[in-house]
């Protein structure tokens, strides 16, 4: 087989390859419940994010700064 005629061949199979995806990316768009998903998603990632950072901020930490060690140790300064 000729190089164009393949060349051409593989060109149309990735041109109606695309239009497919343009079609089902336009769904997805108009689609109301793509949209409550990734509501949903990003809602559930920040509740996570804010759960992570309040337990962050609530480790127990001494004067200088630095976190406790457990067990305490009795020679520690």
């Amino acid at each position: 087989m000729h190089p164009a005629v393949t060349v051409k061949h593989w060109a149309h199979h990735l041109r109606d390859d695309l239009i497919r995806f343009e079609l089902a990316v336009s769904g997805l768009i108009r689609n109301r419940h793509f949209w409550i998903g990734v509501f949903a998603t990003l809602l559930f990632i920040g509740l996570i994010a804010m759960l992570v950072l309040w337990v962050w901020r609530t480790v127990p930490r001494t004067e200088d700064g630095f976190d406790l060690m457990y067990p305490y140790m009795h020679y520690r300064l």
